[in-house]
């Protein structure tokens, strides 16, 4: 694996390109930390609302190579998410993301489905959180992303206070506007991948 796609953080912790033998365990992660299934404690520490299929994240391996995993001890910990937006367009919510894109203007630069990708979710275990993982695992999804686009957008549920915070105050995202789908309201937000 050339050294761009892996970043090892100390003798047993390690951020790379999952491969599909990796799914499984990203599945478990998902759904302890989904919206409609993560315990009342864990939600307030935040929580995703993408609920992936096998088949979804087999694609974004095979399609896209853009799965990445935080592991320790050969055991998946975490996992965040890019993607095109021809990839994604038919996910919930993106067609919300996309309108006015072409509107906006993130550090100099207008924003076009052709320059920037979809990032997210990103989910960590809750034993890992407050210890950077979230930070670097968030920036190796820059340093993907910049092989191909100059920004990244995503959305954030505004229930979801944790994220926000941590997406805020802990990278460089902006927020460039809201939307509201299925009756849940959203934040717009963007960086600069360079």
């Amino acid at each position: 694996m050339e050294s761009h796609q892996k970043f090892i953080m100390g003798n047993m912790m390690e951020i790379r390109k999952a491969n599909k033998s990796d799914v499984d365990n990203v599945l478990k992660i998902q759904h302890l930390y989904h919206v409609d299934s993560v315990s009342k404690r864990d939600k307030e520490d935040g929580f995703i609302t993408a609920n992936f299929t096998r088949p979804i994240l087999c694609n974004l391996i095979d399609e896209e190579d853009s799965l990445f995993i935080l592991v320790e001890k050969k055991i998946v910990i975490g996992y965040a998410v890019i993607c095109s937006w021809s990839f994604c367009s038919g996910w919930p919510n993106v067609s919300y993301l996309i309108k006015g894109l072409n509107s906006v203007e993130i550090d100099g630069t207008r924003l076009s489905i052709k320059n920037s990708c979809q990032y997210g979710p990103i989910c960590i275990h809750r034993e890992y959180r407050g210890l950077n993982f979230f930070e670097d695992l968030f920036n190796f999804c820059k340093r993907m992303a910049s092989i191909k686009y100059s920004h990244m957008v995503t959305f954030i549920n505004k229930d979801n206070e944790r994220s926000f915070f941590a997406h805020t105050q802990k990278t460089n995202l902006k927020c460039f506007g809201q939307f509201t789908a299925n009756g849940k309201n959203y934040y717009k937000l963007a960086c600069s991948v360079k």
